[in-house]
């Protein structure tokens, strides 16, 4: 692992080994979530 990339692990209190969830909103915001700890819901659109 990069050393960067473990520094942003820190950051964002994510163990290594625990995947990293990137959520690219349409505004373009981007979020990182630790993988093992969240939950996606989703509605079928009419």
């Amino acid at each position: 692992m990069r050393e960067c990339a473990h520094f942003k692990r820190r950051q964002l209190g994510i163990a290594e080994g625990v995947p990293i969830l990137v959520i690219t909103e349409p505004d373009g915001e981007t979020r990182k979530l630790p993988a093992d700890r969240t939950i996606i819901e989703a509605t079928k659109e009419q």
